[in-house]
């Protein structure tokens, strides 16, 4: 116990013994102080009103009263008082200890009145929370480390690592253990790229908490911790051909194995290719049928949750396919052997066709069949050329001897391919030819076949030397050829047009012809109004070049050119492009851009030949709202595009998609 002492009178003190004990996790001391009146002889005294004890700013009055009358020294305590004194956090404190005896007498001849005692001490300190140093930043999948000083070599600690006011894991150190290391999982940031891992150093007292202290780290997730694609696969879904991927037919099945980066999660699949652009969160998607041929490539880009990307493609082999056709056919009648007879009950046939033969995959069968003419049936349906049998044309005799001479049939041919599409075409096949013949009912006269209906039928070359007058109305199914109309056009090769067509209407042709376009061979149409107003439009036998001249008045035009699809240069895919007649050029594009990118590099698919006049880009939406774009550095070759975020005008940080458009010549 301490002593401190006050007013002394003849040998006679006013002492305070003091004494304390600490409670380290309640940071406080208890103190306790005995006022004592100490080294007095024969003394009998009374503390008057006044006297008091304070500790720690807590005081107390007393009253003692003293009746000793023995011969030697005594001490005598007057009072005590315990008060509880709580440290400053740093563990420090102090504690101020007072008293006083008041009386009013003499002690051996010196007068009293009132003695005292003051003084203020320092308590020892309490041990408080330890310090730590630990790195500022920190990868993730890397160490994160540091070093406890403890405050008391008694004290064992905890450290907590946490993400906002979640508790992510907690390292548990011993006494005397002050180096910690701990590796931060990927997973910890599973949505962005960095953060903030708040470490708090907990110091404990055995089980007891004493204070905590903390320090903010941040954490990078490396840029190496991306996702990825293993594998980007095609297959047919629907309507392929023997394994074939065929144009208008065929759909496609993309399928991407992909892993996200390390602790995040696969976000998105974009899909894109000829004919396809697809933001989705599925890694398989179904394409419509395809509607370009050749070697097709499509990409697949994945997102994570971090808004990182990987891509991957893959090719497939597409056949071109178009649906089969009959080109032309002939029919006549024939003996069982196949040589043409007027009198034949045999059809003599040769039919051109064509397919696609889709590397060999797709075939065709063509077959016959017949109605009596005007019938809308068909019967005695025959393959005439199998699916083995890929010849372009075919000749052949048909019927079975079924073709009576006195009547007219109708002879169609389908062709069928692997997929059922279908086309036909019919002729006719006439009766018997007769100079004339009286059909049996006395109702039909036939000229140059047999009677077949009540009419009067015509069946070879006609020559009118006379005009001829018609009362009712006329239908003609075959052409003036004179003019040109319904079947072959004239030929009025080496004269003018100018003069050859006359005042006749019609279809014409010739080559050296006077006031054409060129010296070549041209088809003409010309339409009479009257002798002084015409219209000629010409096609060129060489190309698809149409071209127009008018007459006014007597008086021809020069020769003006329609615009046809052979002066347009396209190309549909995307990128693509349009070259118009007039040297005009629209471009077009979609890009990828990855998160975080402040500008890509665009090359035109086609270098414009003279300059370019103006590019334009649009955000599509798909992946951020808020997202533009800015064009710089054109050139004819291509220009640079910066995206931004509209609100602040950073940087997009995740990916991008952004249309352009550019016009030149």
């Amino acid at each position: 116990m301490a002593i401190i002492n006050g007013t002394s009178v003849g040998g006679m003190t006013l002492q305070a013994d003091y004494s304390y004990t600490q409670n380290a996790t309640a940071n406080t001391t208890t103190v306790t102080v005995i006022l004592k009146l100490a080294n007095h002889y024969a003394l009998y005294a009374s503390a008057i009103s006044g006297s008091y004890i304070s500790v720690g700013g807590s005081k107390t009055n007393y009253s003692k009263s003293i009746s000793y009358g023995g011969s030697t020294t005594t001490t005598t305590e007057l009072t005590r008082k315990t008060v509880t004194v709580t440290h400053n956090s740093d563990g420090t404190a102090s504690c101020n200890i007072a008293g006083t005896f008041v009386m009013n007498g003499t002690y051996r001849g010196a007068s009293v009145s009132t003695m005292s005692v003051n003084q203020t001490i320092s308590l020892p300190k309490i041990a408080r929370s330890s310090s730590f140093s630990i790195s500022a930043s920190v990868n993730t999948g890397s160490a994160l480390s540091g070093t406890v000083s403890p405050s008391s070599t008694s004290f064992n600690h905890k450290i907590q690592l946490k993400i906002g006011s979640t508790v992510k894991d907690t390292i548990s150190l011993g006494v005397g253990t002050t180096a910690f290391s701990y590796t931060v999982p990927h997973s910890w940031f599973p949505s962005s790229t960095s953060g903030t891992i708040t470490a708090v150093l907990q110091t404990y007292n055995g089980s007891t908490l004493i204070a905590s202290t903390s320090k903010n780290v941040v954490a990078n997730v490396p840029t190496s911790i991306v996702p990825s694609v293993s594998a980007f696969t095609a297959s047919i879904a629907a309507n392929g051909l023997s394994g074939v991927y065929v144009q208008g037919k065929t759909t496609v099945k993309l399928t991407a194995t992909a892993s996200a980066g390390s602790g995040s999660s696969i976000t998105s699949y974009t899909y894109s290719g000829p004919d396809l652009y697809s933001n989705t969160t599925a890694n398989s998607i179904t394409t419509s049928a395809i509607q370009s041929s050749g070697t097709l490539t499509y990409i697949v880009q994945v997102q994570d949750s971090r808004g990182r990307t990987a891509s991957r493609s893959v090719a497939i082999a597409v056949q071109p396919y178009a649906t089969p056709t009959i080109g032309s056919v002939s029919v006549q009648r024939c003996d069982s052997s196949g040589n043409l007879s007027q009198s034949g009950t045999y059809a003599r046939y040769t039919v051109n066709s064509t397919y696609a033969p889709v590397g060999g995959k797709n075939t065709r069968t063509v077959t016959v069949a017949y109605s009596s003419n005007g019938g809308s049936t068909y019967s005695g349906e025959t393959t005439i050329q199998s699916a083995t049998d890929t010849a372009g044309s075919k000749t052949g005799t048909y019927g079975g001897g079924a073709f009576a001479l006195a009547s007219a049939y109708v002879i169609r041919f389908t062709i069928k391919d692997a997929y059922g599409a279908t086309h036909s075409v019919t002729a006719p096949l006439q009766s018997a030819a007769r100079p004339l013949n009286i059909r049996s009912n006395g109702k039909g006269v036939a000229v140059g076949a047999m009677s077949t209906k009540d009419a009067f039928e015509v069946a070879m070359p006609s020559e009118f030397s006379k005009d001829a007058t018609f009362n009712g109305n006329v239908t003609i199914n075959g052409a003036f050829t004179h003019f040109g109309v319904g079947g072959v056009a004239k030929n009025v090769s080496g004269q003018d047009w100018n003069t050859a067509c006359s005042e006749k209407s019609g279809f014409y042709m010739g080559d050296n012809v006077a006031n054409a376009p060129d010296n070549r061979w041209w088809y003409v149409e010309h339409i009479v109004h009257n002798s002084i107003y015409k219209v000629q439009i010409a096609h060129s036998f060489f190309s698809n070049t149409v071209m127009k001249r008018t007459c006014n008045n007597g008086n021809w035009t020069a020769w003006t050119q329609f615009v046809t699809s052979d002066h347009f240069t396209n190309n549909f895919n995307t990128p693509g492009y349009t070259k118009l007649s007039n040297g005009l050029v629209l471009q077009w594009g979609l890009v990828t851009i990855p998160a975080n990118t402040s500008a890509v590099d665009i090359k035109f698919p086609l270098v414009f030949p003279n300059q370019i006049r103006a590019v334009t880009c649009q955000n599509n939406y798909s992946n951020i709202r808020n997202a533009a774009c800015s064009v710089s550095s054109m050139s004819a070759t291509g220009f640079k595009m910066t995206p931004y975020v509209t609100s602040s005008g950073g940087l997009p940080t995740v990916i991008t998609y952004i249309y352009w458009i550019a016009i030149g010549y």
